[in-house]
C-alpha cells in the first residue's frame, strides 16, 4: 500500500514541478464528475447537462443532496475497480498470493485520490456552497478515514473486524476519560 501511495505522490511532485500542475487532471476531472453523476442518478436524478475539459467540469441534474455535491470527495472512484477486483478474485481463487499487487493498486489510487481531492480543495469549488465548508470538510475527512480503514481491514486478513472495533472503542473510551478529567479537573 506504501510503495503504490509512494509511487503516486513521486509522480504527483514530478508533474507539479514540470508542469505546475498534476497530472493526468483530465482523468482526475471526468472520474469527479462521473462520480457526481452516479450518485445523483443514484438519487433518482436526471442529468441534463455536463462537461469535462481539463480546465474543469459540472453536470446538472434535477437533484440536489450534499451526498451528490460531495460523492467525488467521499469516494476514491478509481479505487473502486482495484476492490472490485479483489471481491471477485476472493471468489473464484485464493487471491492472497497477489495481496500485494492489490494493496500496491488500492495505495497508488487512493493517493491519486487523496492528493487531487487535497489538490482541489483550497481552489473555490461550488461544491461546498451547500453544505458549506466546516460540515464538507469534516466529511470528508471522517469518510476517507472510515472507507480506507475498512478497506484496509478487508485486505489484511491478520486482522479482524472484531479486533479492530475492539481497539477503537477502547481507544475512544480512553480519549474521552482523558478529555473528561481535563475538564473536570482530576
Amino acid at each position: 500500500f506504501a510503495i503504490g501511495g509512494g509511487a503516486w505522490l513521486a509522480w504527483f511532485g514530478v508533474s507539479i514541478y514540470i508542469w505546475n500542475e498534476p497530472r493526468p487532471l483530465r482523468l482526475y476531472i471526468w472520474g469527479h464528475e462521473l462520480t457526481h453523476m452516479l450518485v445523483a442518478r443514484l438519487f433518482g436524478g436526471r442529468i441534463s447537462d455536463y462537461k469535462i475539459t481539463r480546465e474543469g467540469g459540472y453536470i446538472t441534474t434535477d437533484r440536489y443532496n450534499f451526498l451528490i455535491a460531495l460523492a467525488p470527495y467521499l469516494w476514491p472512484f478509481y479505487s473502486v475497480p482495484v476492490l472490485a477486483a479483489w471481491a471477485v478474485a476472493l471468489w473464484v481463487s485464493e487471491p492472497w498470493v497477489h495481496r500485494a499487487w492489490f494493496l500496491g493498486l488500492l495505495g497508488f489510487t487512493w493517493m491519486f485520490h487523496l492528493s487531487f481531492t487535497l489538490w482541489m480543495l483550497p481552489k473555490g469549488q461550488t461544491d461546498f456552497h451547500g453544505p458549506g465548508k466546516l460540515f464538507s470538510f469534516t466529511l470528508i475527512y471522517l469518510a476517507n478515514v472510515f472507507l480506507l480503514g475498512a478497506a484496509l481491514v478487508v485486505l489484511t486478513p491478520e486482522v479482524s473486524w472484531h479486533r479492530t472495533l475492539h481497539e477503537l472503542w477502547g481507544a475512544g473510551l480512553e480519549f474521552y476519560e482523558k478529555v473528561l478529567r481535563l475538564i473536570v479537573g482530576a
